[in-house]
């Protein structure tokens, strides 16, 4: 049947009603007033209904596409990005005006109707104005970093573009519902996108973590050449005293765990070539054979870049095969596990089904002093207190615990005889404590904090032996590892 507006149309035309054009014949002279305008009102219903009809699926097209801005938005755009916030307050404007649409057909009164709008922007706007009375916070316990902090206004600044910039880290940070709404996306980039990537973390099978390492850049390399060069050089000029432990990355011993078509970097070639030139003039700690034999233990934290205290624990046995001595027996000892660690590829990924780590250690009376460095080989001593710092596993970085962090400088008691100098990234952290069965002293030195060449240290406090202990993507990177081989200053 055609539309009855077109019928009202017909009618006038031939002078006939609406129920004469639809029979195919006249019934009378004129048509009856009644029946057109009540074909009238209906054909305005209908045109009414229809527009009602369109303005409603217009409504649903615009909540959708502000709700794909939005996610799209927060998922791939980086966290630091001011890109994100401004898509995604796009998508919050195109969000309201679906609302809005929508409403238009279920409320009449137009007073209510912006009412509901207006608490619809509430919600999704509000959250700006309470950032600006919300408490500051100073770090991210979650993502083990500082927040940023309100940048200092000029207008150089803002005219080269860094105060906005540091404006907009600003509000990320303190945003007062950061925490859920990090958590959120994540999870949707996860469950929505797929992603196998998240934060340079690879996300692989059955919940593990890995740093990713597609590549090494030209820097990288020229710095690892260097470190190699620093190491040889002062196992050269330390002859018969120095042990150099690198341990491989957890990629290179789960690589079935890997997201699948990982292009990993070759890290056996490289490890290869290390332990090659390294091993000329020091005794070199190979862990790959050894920790693949033993895969199925728990050697490798799964939200975490280190490796467990079992892990170090396998690696101190290595290095008691290779000095004859007896290894710390575990059994004789009552260990303590410490649960729910979430480590920096966490903080990193903030994975939403994550599986959480746990560290088990042996608690010990060995006391450690951590020492402010005054100059070369010129130390005073700040704090005595235990080689395990346990209220840490009361926080967030429960790693930490171990040698209280990283350190410059610092000494530690043993039961043993003779002195090793332990030269280290925080892998050796979970490793040194074990050596306390074997040496009477052990020093710890850790580059980013201790500046100086290592000869007068050795000289001065008479260490028998030297262990470099880092981990793989540690050592090709560090900076700091060069002051290892320069020479003392000291006449």
């Amino acid at each position: 049947m055609p539309d009855i507006g077109m019928l009202v149309v017909l009618a006038d035309f031939y002078g006939v009603s609406i129920p004469e054009l639809i029979n195919g014949e006249r019934k009378s002279e004129n048509m009856n007033q009644e029946t057109r305008d009540t074909a009238i009102a209906m054909a305005e219903y209908s045109q009414v209904t229809a527009k009602s009809s369109r303005r409603k699926v217009i409504g649903i097209l615009f909540i959708t596409f502000g709700l794909f801005i939005i996610i799209s938005a927060l998922s791939i755009f980086p966290s630091e990005s001011s890109w994100g916030s401004i898509y995604a307050t796009l998508g919050s404007i195109i969000l309201i005006a679906g609302i809005y649409l929508i409403i238009r057909q279920l409320v009449a009164k137009r007073a209510v109707r912006l009412s509901l709008v207006f608490g619809c922007a509430v919600l999704l706007f509000g959250f700006s104005l309470v950032n600006i009375v919300w408490p500051k916070r100073t770090q991210l316990e979650l993502e083990n970093r500082k927040a940023a902090q309100l940048p200092a206004f000029s207008v150089s600044a803002l005219l080269d573009g860094s105060w906005q910039s540091g404006f907009a880290r600003w509000m990320q940070d303190q945003f007062s519902l950061r925490d859920a709404a990090v958590n959120t996306q994540r999870a949707a980039d996860e469950v929505l996108f797929r992603k196998a990537e998240e934060g340079g973390i690879l996300l692989g099978k059955d919940r593990w973590m890995f740093t990713k390492l597609f590549t090494v850049d030209d820097a990288t390399r020229k710095q690892l050449a260097k470190n190699v060069q620093a190491v040889s050089e002062f196992a050269a000029n330390h002859p018969g005293k120095v042990t150099f432990l690198l341990a491989p990355s957890a990629s290179v011993i789960y690589p079935e765990e890997l997201p699948a078509g990982a292009p990993m970097v070759d890290e056996n070639a490289m490890l290869d070539d290390i332990f090659a030139k390294v091993g000329q003039s020091a005794d070199v700690i190979e862990l790959r054979g050894t920790f693949t034999d033993l895969k199925d233990e728990y050697l490798y934290f799964k939200t975490d870049h280190h490796w467990t205290p079992n892990g170090a624990y396998r690696a101190y046995e290595q290095f008691c095969s290779l000095k004859g001595l007896t290894p710390f027996d575990r059994a004789a000892h009552e260990p303590i596990t410490v649960t729910d660690f979430q480590g920096t590829h966490y903080s990193a990924t903030r994975l939403w089904n994550v599986e959480n780590d746990e560290i088990t250690y042996y608690p010990l009376d060995s006391l450690m002093t951590i020492y402010k460095i005054t100059g070369e080989a010129a130390y005073e001593p700040e704090t005595t207190e235990n080689i395990v710092n346990m209220q840490k596993f009361n926080t967030r970085d429960k790693y930490a615990a171990f040698l209280d962090g990283n350190n410059g400088y610092s000494t530690i008691e043993g039961r043993g005889t003779g002195s090793i100098l332990v030269v280290k990234d925080s892998y050796a952290n979970s490793f040194v404590p074990y050596l306390t069965e074997n040496y009477a002293k052990i020093g710890v030195v850790d580059f980013r904090n201790f500046k100086y060449g290592l000869d007068s240290t050795i000289e001065k406090e008479g260490y028998d032996e030297v262990l470099v202990l880092y981990n793989f993507q540690t050592f090709i990177a560090d900076t700091n590892l060069i002051y290892i081989s320069r020479p003392s200053t000291l006449s």
